[in-house]
């Protein structure tokens, strides 16, 4: 063996011995990545940490706002990349908070945030529901829709209004209720059913026939992106008579060009019962999805999509009531001793355009 062989044969397992630690450091450093604590400042309002699954034995969250000893109540839920921690509830733009962890077991580490504030958000516009401005005395529900999705404020219902045209607020006009819908752009809000049912000892009277009255918000209501709907008068109306008749469906005519089905009552309806009881279905029995326009009073559109080529069922639920909740088979105010009329879902076929 000349000099050269003998010197090749011992690098060769100096060479694998570096090669394989090497191996082991890139493996370790993939590890320390893997474990490493990821923070996600995507939502402003509602950030989250993400903690490596290996890590979830020695590691914890926590949120405090700044200064304090108590910590936020978190929501956790699984991830692709480990188990992901957010507040249960939004965080407070411009306020200072501290987020908590202890990456692999060791020395807590504490990371300040301050939810940014919108660089410019655009106003919160509000649409109020009838659109009609003569309202039978014994209307039940006003309603509130929203260009954004709002923080569920529960007490909302105490930032609005009602005051008749001396200016006067009517006291406790509403049901102590807010009734948001789940992807809180849509608020309803009842004038209590005491005020306005006959029969079940109420003492108040919300409204005067041939009065006018004003819905006002107050107080502002906040937006999950911080924009605000501004205090100002919602709806002004006149009350009219009582309504104690049951409203009739009298067309359902399709219109082709919008791909939509038009509904004409010969009644002015409740906008929360039409959005949640009238349902387009294709020819399997799917709900198809779809978006309720008011065109007038009594004339209400409903607009699907034009991928539904095939034939469809408009379906009409009992629950669909005008604005004293008098609904399809029955009168509002129905006493035990009187006959109830059966229960039905109406059915239409519906022939979407075929473009």
């Amino acid at each position: 063996m000349n000099y050269s062989d003998h010197t090749r044969s011992k690098a060769l397992p100096i060479l694998g011995v570096l090669i394989f630690l090497l191996v082991i450091a890139s493996c370790n450093s993939g590890r320390k990545q893997e474990n490493k604590v990821q923070y996600d400042f995507s939502n402003a309002v509602y950030p989250s940490v993400i903690i490596p699954v290996s890590d979830t034995a020695t590691n914890y969250v926590q949120f405090f706002l700044k200064g304090s000893e108590i910590p936020l109540l978190l929501f956790r839920k699984p991830d692709s990349n480990g188990i992901r921690y957010s507040p249960a509830f939004p965080l407070e733009q411009g306020n200072s908070y501290e987020i908590v962890t202890r990456p692999n077991g060791g020395e807590k580490s504490v990371k300040s945030y301050v939810p940014a504030l919108p660089l410019s958000p655009s106003p919160v516009k509000m649409v109020s529901y009838p659109i009609t401005d003569q309202i039978p005395a014994n209307v039940l529900q006003f309603h509130l829709t929203f260009s954004k999705a709002m923080m569920q404020d529960l007490a909302a219902y105490e930032k609005i209004s009602l005051v008749n045209q001396e200016g006067e607020e009517v006291e406790r006009p509403w049901r102590h209720k807010s009734d948001w819908s789940f992807d809180g752009k849509h608020l309803a809000i009842m004038i209590h059913p005491a005020n306005v049912k006959r029969g079940i000892g109420h003492t108040n009277s919300v409204f005067e026939i041939g009065k006018t009255y004003q819905i006002r918000l107050d107080r502002k209501l906040v937006a999950l992106d911080g924009s605000v709907a501004n205090p100002q008068v919602v709806k002004e109306f006149v009350v009219v008579e009582n309504d104690y008749n049951v409203p009739q469906l009298l067309s359902a005519s399709i219109e082709a060009e919008v791909n939509g089905v038009d509904l004409v009552f010969d009644d002015a309806m409740d906008y929360g019962t039409l959005r949640n009881g009238v349902v387009v279905k294709d020819a399997k029995g799917r709900p198809i999805p779809t978006q309720l326009q008011v065109k007038s009073d009594y004339t209400y559109r409903l607009l699907f999509s034009a991928d539904h080529k095939t034939p469809a069922t408009l379906e009409i639920d009992p629950v669909v009531s005008d604005l004293a909740f008098n609904s399809l088979t029955r009168t509002f105010e129905v006493s035990n001793s009187e006959e109830i009329a059966s229960e039905f879902v109406l059915r239409l076929p519906v022939q979407p355009d075929e473009k």
